[in-house]
């Protein structure tokens, strides 16, 4: 992949997604603990 030719230091340590939901009305930030997770996917989380 692409990856592997830009960050190749990404197969070493890995990197991080996250989504932070924004509320605009209140104001603030938080991590949406449901966006996504690659743990059983083939090749997820090294």
């Amino acid at each position: 992949t692409w990856d592997r030719q830009f960050y190749p230091e990404i197969l070493e340590e890995g990197s991080h997604m996250l989504q932070i939901d924004v509320d605009t009305k209140k104001g603030g930030l938080k991590l949406n603990p449901n966006f996504v997770y690659f743990g059983l996917e083939h090749d997820g989380p090294i």
